[in-house]
């Protein structure tokens, strides 16, 4: 989309706790509406997780095809989806 979320101390891209802790505050949107009208450069999450949103180069948009077609399967993989197909399927017979 051409934004990038970065750690406002080293300037690298944000961790995944950092993405976490920023997003968590979602359950307190109201409050975050209010903020970010008095302050829309950063919000609530951003300075409890010491972070800033910035522009960076927008990447080309993929299809899920387009990684899945490059993704060799391996044997992890397809028993994780036979798991699954089975998980759900047997799901949908519990659950009316």
């Amino acid at each position: 989309m051409g934004y990038q979320i970065i750690d406002l101390k080293t300037g690298n891209p944000a961790t995944e706790l950092q993405c976490f802790v920023r997003n968590f505050t979602v359950l307190i949107w109201p409050v975050e509406i209010g903020v970010v009208f008095f302050n829309p450069e950063r919000r609530i999450g951003d300075y409890l997780a010491n972070t800033k949103i910035v522009l960076s180069k927008k990447e080309e948009l993929k299809t899920i095809w387009y990684d899945f077609k490059k993704t060799k399967l391996k044997r992890n993989y397809i028993g994780i989806i036979i798991v699954g197909i089975v998980y759900f399927y047997v799901l949908s017979y519990v659950i009316p």
